[in-house]
């Protein structure tokens, strides 16, 4: 998690990825593999790196990882303090759309993005 408040997900991902390896081959691994998968996102999302979140949600979905809220909260982070309130919004109603609870957080989030843009 240091890696992740960092905002450094090269080592995060170093760090976590055989975790992740090693909990897809049990029936009911020690470590959820969505939580290591958000662990990553959030070290995308305090680095401000969209893009990078936005490949490691793919790759999530690619292994079948089920998302949840966290998972849509930190999509929106890195949108916002990646500069960017249109992908903050959209990953906002995303998270909607998939039945998931906007909450204040997220729309606080949102609303901010917005506010810094202008």
């Amino acid at each position: 998690n240091a890696f992740a408040e960092a905002g450094d997900a090269v080592q995060a991902r170093r760090l976590l990825e055989p975790l992740l390896e090693a909990a897809r081959g049990q029936k009911r691994p020690f470590l959820k593999p969505r939580l290591l998968c958000n662990v990553v996102l959030k070290a995308y999302a305090n680095a401000g790196d969209l893009r990078g979140a936005e490949e490691w949600h793919q790759h999530m979905r690619a292994m079948k990882v089920v998302v949840n809220s966290k998972t849509y909260g930190k999509l929106i982070e890195a949108a916002a303090k990646g500069g960017s309130a249109k992908n903050a919004e959209l990953w906002l109603s995303r998270c909607f759309s998939d039945g998931f609870d906007v909450g204040d957080v997220k729309l606080s989030t949102v609303v901010d993005a917005n506010a810094r843009a202008g």
